[in-house]
């Protein structure tokens, strides 16, 4: 009977070693997926904070650059101004009004184009009609 009593005894303390060992593996394995959790949460915060600084920086850029683009619009529009364009003529170019306006007349063709030509070509314009009006 003492054997039995021992055996007995020897089971359940050995029932309770091994409830005892499968608490302590269940409780490493809760560790590291707690811990990988947590690495991993870290890491893809990490990521969002970079990205947005990352994003940050090129809204920054691209106000910059839409000032940048709104002040060479303003540069073009005065340049193209026909009042800085008369002055930079009249003062840089030594350019003025006019004296004398010359006319050079130019005839046209109403009628269809000769039937010795070639098709395809056109008539060559009379040089003499082309210089009768220029006086210099």
């Amino acid at each position: 009977m003492a054997s039995s009593i021992m055996r007995s005894f020897s089971m359940k303390r050995h029932r309770a070693e091994v409830k005892s060992f499968g608490l302590h593996a269940v409780f490493a394995v809760a560790l590291v997926v707690v811990g990988l959790v947590s690495l991993l949460y870290l890491a893809q915060t990490s990521v969002v904070a970079g990205t947005g600084y990352d994003v940050k920086g090129l809204e920054n850029q691209k106000a910059q650059w839409q000032i940048k683009n709104e002040q060479l619009r303003m540069k073009i529009a005065q340049l193209r101004a026909l009042e800085r364009v008369e002055t930079e003529a009249a003062s840089r170019l030594k350019m003025g009004p006019p004296t004398k306006v010359i006319f050079v007349p130019v005839e046209t063709q109403t009628t269809a184009p000769d039937s010795r030509t070639a098709p395809g070509t056109a008539a060559q314009p009379d040089s003499r009609n082309v210089s009768k009006g220029v006086s210099r």
